[in-house]
Protein backbone atom coordinates (compact mmCIF):
# COMPACT_ATOMS: atom_id res chain seq x y z
CA UNK A 1 0.00 0.00 0.00
CA UNK A 2 2.98 2.26 0.59
CA UNK A 3 3.66 2.23 -3.17
CA UNK A 4 0.20 3.67 -3.84
CA UNK A 5 0.83 6.57 -1.49
CA UNK A 6 4.15 7.33 -3.20
CA UNK A 7 2.58 7.65 -6.65
CA UNK A 8 -0.44 9.70 -5.49
CA UNK A 9 1.32 13.08 -6.01
CA UNK A 10 2.12 12.09 -9.60
CA UNK A 11 -1.48 11.09 -10.18
CA UNK A 12 -2.78 14.30 -8.63
CA UNK A 13 -0.60 16.25 -11.05
CA UNK A 14 -2.55 14.53 -13.84
CA UNK A 15 -6.12 14.39 -12.51
CA UNK A 16 -7.48 12.75 -15.67
CA UNK A 17 -5.68 9.58 -14.55
CA UNK A 18 -7.86 9.43 -11.44
CA UNK A 19 -11.17 9.97 -13.25
CA UNK A 20 -13.33 6.93 -13.74
CA UNK A 21 -14.19 6.08 -17.33
CA UNK A 22 -16.93 4.05 -18.94
CA UNK A 23 -15.88 0.56 -19.87
CA UNK A 24 -16.29 -0.27 -23.53
CA UNK A 25 -18.84 -3.01 -24.12
CA UNK A 26 -18.81 -4.36 -27.68
CA UNK A 27 -22.20 -4.80 -29.32
CA UNK A 28 -23.75 -8.24 -29.09
CA UNK A 29 -22.72 -10.57 -31.92
CA UNK A 30 -25.86 -11.57 -33.83
CA UNK A 31 -24.13 -14.76 -34.99
CA UNK A 32 -23.36 -16.07 -31.52
CA UNK A 33 -24.75 -19.55 -31.04
CA UNK A 34 -24.62 -20.51 -34.72
CA UNK A 35 -22.23 -23.16 -36.00
CA UNK A 36 -19.77 -22.44 -38.78
CA UNK A 37 -21.84 -24.68 -41.02
CA UNK A 38 -25.02 -22.69 -40.29
CA UNK A 39 -23.22 -19.41 -40.95
CA UNK A 40 -21.84 -20.78 -44.22
CA UNK A 41 -25.29 -21.91 -45.36
CA UNK A 42 -26.72 -18.48 -44.54
CA UNK A 43 -23.99 -16.83 -46.62
CA UNK A 44 -24.69 -19.18 -49.54
CA UNK A 45 -28.40 -18.31 -49.42
CA UNK A 46 -27.54 -14.64 -49.98
CA UNK A 47 -25.62 -15.36 -53.20
CA UNK A 48 -27.17 -15.75 -56.63
CA UNK A 49 -27.79 -19.45 -57.29
CA UNK A 50 -25.13 -19.84 -60.00
CA UNK A 51 -22.43 -18.22 -57.83
CA UNK A 52 -23.42 -20.38 -54.85
CA UNK A 53 -23.14 -23.53 -56.96
CA UNK A 54 -19.76 -22.40 -58.34
CA UNK A 55 -18.58 -21.73 -54.78
CA UNK A 56 -19.65 -25.17 -53.61
CA UNK A 57 -17.88 -26.81 -56.56
CA UNK A 58 -14.71 -24.81 -55.86
CA UNK A 59 -14.83 -25.74 -52.17
CA UNK A 60 -15.31 -29.43 -52.97
CA UNK A 61 -12.42 -29.38 -55.46
CA UNK A 62 -10.14 -27.71 -52.89
CA UNK A 63 -11.22 -30.19 -50.22
CA UNK A 64 -10.42 -33.12 -52.53
CA UNK A 65 -7.01 -31.67 -53.39
CA UNK A 66 -6.23 -31.06 -49.71
CA UNK A 67 -7.24 -34.62 -48.82
CA UNK A 68 -4.98 -35.96 -51.59
CA UNK A 69 -2.14 -33.77 -50.26
CA UNK A 70 -2.65 -35.03 -46.70
CA UNK A 71 -3.18 -38.71 -47.55
CA UNK A 72 0.57 -39.56 -47.64
CA UNK A 73 1.00 -38.05 -44.18
CA UNK A 74 -1.74 -40.31 -42.81
CA UNK A 75 -0.42 -43.39 -44.61
CA UNK A 76 3.10 -42.82 -43.27
CA UNK A 77 1.94 -41.78 -39.80
CA UNK A 78 3.57 -38.33 -40.04
CA UNK A 79 2.29 -35.29 -38.19
CA UNK A 80 0.97 -32.51 -40.42
CA UNK A 81 2.53 -29.17 -39.54
CA UNK A 82 1.49 -25.61 -40.24
CA UNK A 83 4.28 -25.47 -42.83
CA UNK A 84 2.76 -28.44 -44.69
CA UNK A 85 -0.62 -26.71 -44.87
CA UNK A 86 0.92 -23.40 -45.91
CA UNK A 87 2.88 -25.21 -48.63
CA UNK A 88 -0.34 -26.74 -49.97
CA UNK A 89 -2.06 -23.36 -50.22
CA UNK A 90 1.02 -21.70 -51.75
CA UNK A 91 1.04 -24.42 -54.41
CA UNK A 92 -2.65 -23.78 -55.06
CA UNK A 93 -2.05 -20.05 -55.42
CA UNK A 94 0.90 -20.60 -57.76
CA UNK A 95 -1.12 -23.07 -59.81
CA UNK A 96 -3.97 -20.55 -60.18
CA UNK A 97 -1.52 -17.81 -61.17
CA UNK A 98 -0.13 -20.11 -63.85
CA UNK A 99 -3.62 -20.65 -65.27
CA UNK A 100 -4.14 -16.94 -65.89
Amino acid sequence: MLEGIQCLPSLQANPFLLEEEETYEPPEDPDVGFSLEELGLRALQRLPRDRAIDGIHAFNAMRDQLMAHLRPFAEQGHVVTETDIRQFFEEQINHRRGER
